[in-house]
């Protein structure tokens, strides 16, 4: 069971892992990587559900909104294990990384970036 957002998902970690597009899943996702060595270590075959989605908020997670509706579409009956990560969409790490490692759209926002995710991480209001 993977849940989360784009970092769980994988997104550009390999191939596709599946078709829903607007999720962007890879086959390079570390919970893919994860299922791997438990299958090898443990000559297992676990029913793996990769629910992660790009773009997914821990509050669209939360409240069951937008395009993933990772917990409704969940098995529980059939899990064993699952892995959640998210908060880079709520701290807005897709600006930290493209104004401040990238720089290709305002290295000037840089600073005014990481200001914005410390002051939320301090409100506690992701």
């Amino acid at each position: 069971m993977a849940f989360g957002d784009f970092y769980a998902a994988g997104i550009g970690a390999g191939k596709p892992l599946d078709s829903v597009d607007d999720c962007k899943r890879s086959t390079g996702a570390y919970i893919s990587i994860l299922d791997q060595i438990i299958r090898f270590s443990h000559n297992v075959q676990p029913d793996w559900q990769p629910l992660a989605c790009s773009g997914e908020t821990a509050k669209q997670f939360l409240e069951g909104t937008e395009k993933g509706k990772q917990l409704s579409n969940w098995y529980p009956e059939s899990s064993d294990l699952a892995t959640c990560s998210f908060t880079g969409n709520d701290l807005g790490f897709g600006d930290i990384v493209s104004h401040c490692i990238i720089g290709y759209k305002s290295r000037s926002e840089c600073q005014n970036d990481i200001r914005k995710a410390k002051n939320i991480l301090e409100a506690n209001t992701v």
